[in-house]
């Protein structure tokens, strides 16, 4: 998986991502029909986001997640599930927002 972001994550503002999922590490690479799930917690705060993330397949294995909202500054999680034949996997990055 390969993931388009904003570069900083905005503190307090709407955002969006793009994800692009793929069958292996080699190429050639096939896209992969999978669903998507985004959320983002602070486990020091124990909460997450504010909002849900809506996500809308694009085809050829890419899907945008819209709505994102981290809503203060310090240490998140932003987990990425990607569910495909049944079978999920997750993907998770940690940054300070400042």
């Amino acid at each position: 998986m390969s993931v388009k972001a904003p570069d900083p994550f905005p503190l307090n503002e709407l955002f969006s991502l793009e994800a692009t999922v793929e069958e292996g590490c080699d190429p050639p690479r096939r896209p992969v029909s999978a669903s998507l799930r985004v959320d983002a917690a602070m486990p020091q705060h124990r909460h997450g986001m504010n909002t849900d993330a809506v996500v809308t397949p694009l085809g050829g294995g890419r899907l945008r997640a819209q709505g994102l909202l981290l809503h203060m500054p310090g240490r998140w999680e932003l987990d990425l599930d990607v569910t495909d034949h049944g079978v999920t996997e997750r993907a998770q990055l940690d940054f300070i927002l400042e």
